[in-house]
């Protein structure tokens, strides 16, 4: 493994009562951990420090963690920056020149990424309440820093309340780090009990080469319910079993990301059924109360 981590996992602040203090947390985190196993998982949660924060972090099963306080606190061992911008913005104005007085040399590779709470466009805002606008002082950070974005895979917005979708959380990096990365991919993951999608990043991703990726072939697509029509409408021998095998594998693979696809859909739906559901036990139980 690389002086950085391979993958990076940044599990951005909920809302209070589902946040790093609730109960929820862990399976939520297990979920993920199962999933994606990362090598760095980041929780960002100014609302919870002390001896709270570290009974939480031992729940979590690493045999090495290190915590920050909230406030302004920097380490660059690594060169990775995780942010946590604050709501509010005239607090947040200072963020932008705090990073710039611990910033690594120039020719070295790094990294920033969290929940940023500011866009730089206004396409990284979807709302029937209002129209997105840039955040000045962080696209003038970005700007003078000549900071990339590393684009994301999944859904468009890492943020959510009732209508209105946004943004937040990306990832950013210098020239060095693209050159040293050149294959770092962030990506969005479905929400869990939480109004923010986590944000997990890979520095080295399994992607294919000209030696081509193993298949796999995975034990529950058997249990699929549309498996069997798969494998009958897609399965073609030609002659050559090898052929054959490598054509079949390509639509397999097309076939499973959709289902990747279709679960994350799921999920989205889920959350918003069980956080109506929430809102509609809270109102029943402040009517009983009245």
């Amino acid at each position: 493994m690389t002086k950085l981590a391979q993958s990076i996992m940044n599990i951005q602040k909920v809302d209070p009562g589902t946040g790093c203090a609730s109960s929820k947390l862990i399976r939520a985190f297990c979920e993920y951990n199962l999933e994606h196993n990362p090598d760095i998982v980041c929780l960002l949660e100014p609302g919870v420090s002390g001896i709270k924060a570290d009974s939480i972090i031992s729940k979590l099963g690493f045999d090495v963690s290190h915590r920050i306080e909230s406030g302004n606190n920097f380490y660059n061992s690594f060169f990775l920056f995780v942010v946590y911008g604050n709501p509010n913005k005239i607090k947040r104005r200072s963020l932008w020149s705090d990073i710039l007085n611990v910033l690594p040399q120039d020719h070295l590779p790094w990294l920033i990424l969290g929940d940023f709470n500011a866009i730089l466009s206004d396409k990284d805002k979807k709302s029937d309440r209002s129209i997105g606008k840039r955040c000045n002082y962080f696209g003038n950070f970005v700007d003078s820093c000549n900071l990339q974005d590393l684009g994301f895979v999944g859904p468009s917005f890492t943020w959510q309340r009732g209508n209105t979708q946004e943004r937040l959380g990306r990832a950013l990096a210098n020239d060095a780090w693209i050159l040293a990365f050149s294959q770092t991919l962030v990506y969005h993951l479905p929400r869990i009990k939480s109004d923010h999608r986590p944000i997990l990043l890979k520095t080295n991703p399994e992607l294919n080469t000209s030696k081509g990726r193993p298949f796999r072939f995975l034990r529950g697509w058997t249990k699929h319910a549309n498996f069997k029509d798969l494998i009958v409408k897609k399965w073609r021998f030609s002659g050559n079993m090898a052929d054959s095998l490598s054509e079949f594998t390509s639509h397999v693979k097309d076939w499973n990301r959709r289902l990747i696809k279709l679960e994350m859909e799921i999920r989205d739906e889920l959350e918003s059924v069980l956080n109506h559901e929430e809102l509609l036990w809270r109102q029943k139980a402040r009517c009983d109360w009245l």
